[in-house]
């Protein structure tokens, strides 16, 4: 099983337990993102599939951006955090390269 269908499974089941305290979206494109403690997804990705930060943002609202890549940079997971420590996953994938310097036209 790939890293993509292990992260699928881990947000699953994280959603199936947070279905349990609240009822779930009807529609896909509503549903929220996969959110528990900061501890808890920081130990998920470190854990079990080998990523750690690589870069951080803070945003204007107050939520901590950070990008966890593995360190072939074969896997990458974004996670945002709130003020009150609950962090989210928003977004993951493969194949992630980080940049030397600033580009001005990604696609160059």
């Amino acid at each position: 099983m790939n890293r993509l269908s292990h992260a699928a499974m881990a947000l699953a089941l994280s959603a199936a337990a947070s279905a349990a305290a609240a009822p779930a979206a009807a529609d896909p494109l509503t549903a929220q993102p996969a959110c528990q403690s900061r501890a808890d997804i920081n130990q998920l990705l470190t854990q079990r599939f080998d990523e750690v930060p690589t870069a951080l943002g803070l945003q204007s609202n107050g939520h901590l951006i950070q990008v966890f890549a593995s360190k072939d940079g074969e896997t990458w997971t974004i996670v945002t955090t709130r003020p009150d420590g609950i962090s989210c996953i928003v977004a993951l994938g493969q194949h992630w390269q980080a940049l030397d310097q600033a580009v001005a036209d990604p696609m160059a």
